[in-house]
């Protein structure tokens, strides 16, 4: 905790390294988390800090709310500790459509609805977090979207996450979800578009191809193989 306290604080360093930082400590979901990140929900630097600070504070409330500081809040098939919980299983795709693409209400609930559509998942689901992720106001939760893509693995968001990993406006953390959730998916043809970002002018980018493109390689052999020897 202390090193994770300490990258937070630290506003030298690069906002995604502050980003994660920050949702490590959502995720440890320990009261002694909760003044610095207090702190960094007013960050004057970068957007995304300030908001994962402001879920993080969401997340260990909540946690703190049910008595189990700690807890895995998705077990089962998705392995990652979420940054919300899922919204109510008794709201319809679209309701949840609408609640993670409206720019009014709280990241948090915006987050419980993403994680709810992955948990019902089939082609709605997936048409809803795809147009999130082209349509959404928020770098940090396009972001989101796209990892869950890449957990989901199914190949009819390779549409979105192209365009999504081709936008060079677009945020370098979203760019980089993409990119990787491009090499779960493991599209046909995926390799070829993969490569025209090797030397992206962002650097964050560029590491995220050659993340990605390995990943193609285990997801097409079951193993790993470096980038120089493809």
């Amino acid at each position: 905790m202390p090193v994770l306290i300490a990258t937070l604080a630290d506003e030298n360093e690069h906002g995604m390294v502050r980003h994660e930082a920050a949702e490590a400590i959502g995720a440890i979901g320990m009261p002694e988390g909760l003044e610095v990140l207090k702190r960094f929900a007013m960050d004057t630097v970068h957007r995304e800090v300030r908001e994962t600070c402001d879920m993080a504070l969401r997340r260990i409330q909540w946690h703190i709310s049910q008595s189990d500081v700690g807890v895995n809040l998705q077990p089962g098939k998705f392995i990652s500790i979420d940054p919300a919980p899922p919204s109510d299983k008794s709201l319809t795709v679209p309701a949840l459509e609408a609640l993670l693409l409206d720019s009014s209400a709280a990241l948090f609930d915006r987050y419980g609805a993403l994680f709810a559509l992955r948990n019902r998942g089939g082609a709605d689901a997936i048409a809803a977090m795809c147009a999130c992720l082209l349509n959404c106001d928020s770098a940090l939760l396009k972001h989101e979207v796209a990892y869950v893509l890449g957990q989901l693995q199914d190949s009819s968001s390779d549409r979105a996450l192209r365009l999504c990993l081709s936008d060079a406006r677009e945020h370098a953390m979203v760019r980089h979800e993409a990119a990787e959730a491009l090499g779960s998916v493991a599209p046909d043809g995926g390799e070829v578009f993969l490569k025209q970002f090797l030397d992206d002018e962002d650097c964050i980018v560029r590491e995220s191809i050659e993340v990605a493109l390995d990943m193609l390689q285990y997801e097409r052999s079951g193993s790993f193989v470096a980038l120089s020897a493809s």
